[in-house]
């Protein structure tokens, strides 16, 4: 969580705008990759019957990663063509916003319509990883190792998010709100067609859970990745970042603690009534948030 808003800012600042966002398209695969490993890391150290070796897993891969982020860092430092005037000439272009501060551009941009989009998603996203298995295990009495295996078949699904990401950008000509909102709005059926839970195929359902991801996660793609990129020009690419990220980490405890409580006292199929109604407000924020951030666009 603390390295994703400097990485964001880090892309931001380095690369120009034509490379910067195929570079913040193919890095975001590394939420599926990670996905996958933590997936593959816990069962097998659950497998062999305590939980304290994921916590040494973890410290040596931290470790590993720790000393190649040096060791490149250290390279691409002294390969890094970096010119001062140039950057100070792009930061100056971008219309009437050129003399507002990032706070007013964060305002007029619509940036906090979006806090609630990026807690739903997390929620859509987190939540249902969560809990998607256990509720086709329990609803169908399904054996542990198939729930595993149910579970691992979403997570594998999330490497598709990247390239349906980019084709739905490039429908909206590179609006990130308004693929966010597209997003959101496509998530109605799949949702609705859960609400039906243990009465339709759990097969179906599976499939609807991992569309219903996948549409979670290319709002992760536009807003918190690409649109908080946008804000550099400030120098405000890591605090827009910020800012959504917070918002989604509420968003993955709400749906982590809220889900097992609403499954408990009222049933699984009440978990997609809160979910369809969360979506809807989403998509009324980032209605409202369209025209804000096509001027926002505009004037940069």
């Amino acid at each position: 969580g603390m390295i994703w808003a400097p990485l964001i800012k880090l892309l931001s600042s380095v690369l120009c705008k034509e490379h910067r966002g195929l570079a913040l398209f193919y890095i975001s695969t590394t939420f599926y990759a990670g996905g996958l490993c933590t997936k593959g890391i816990a069962i097998y150290n659950f497998s062999q019957g305590s939980f304290r070796p994921i916590f040494k897993t973890s410290a040596l891969i931290l470790f590993v990663v720790f000393v190649i982020w040096v060791i490149v860092s250290i390279v691409s430092t002294k390969k890094l063509v970096y010119d001062e005037e140039q950057v100070q000439a792009e930061s100056q272009k971008g219309g009437k916003f050129k003399n507002k501060d990032f706070r007013k551009a964060v305002i007029s941009s619509g940036l906090l319509l979006m806090v609630v989009p990026s807690l739903v998603k997390s929620m859509g996203d987190v939540g249902l990883k969560s809990w998607g298995a256990t509720m086709i295990k329990s609803t169908y009495s399904l054996t542990e190792s198939f729930a595993t295996l149910l579970s691992l078949i979403v997570v594998l699904a999330g490497f598709s998010v990247p390239f349906v990401t980019r084709l739905i950008y490039k429908l909206t000509k590179s609006d990130e709100v308004k693929t966010s909102l597209y997003a959101f709005l496509l998530c109605v059926l799949p949702i609705i067609v859960l609400m039906e839970v243990g009465i339709v195929n759990k097969y179906i359902e599976l499939v609807m859970l991992i569309i219903v991801t996948v549409l979670m996660n290319i709002i992760t793609q536009t807003l918190v990745i690409m649109g908080a990129a946008r804000f550099e020009k400030w120098g405000g690419a890591a605090t827009a970042t910020g800012i959504l990220n917070a918002a989604a980490s509420v968003g993955v405890f709400l749906a982590n603690y809220g889900f097992g409580l609403i499954a408990e006292f009222f049933g699984w199929k009440y978990i997609f009534v809160v979910l369809m109604a969360l979506v809807l407000i989403s998509s009324v924020c980032l209605l409202i948030a369209v025209p804000k951030w096509k001027r926002f666009k505009a004037e940069i």
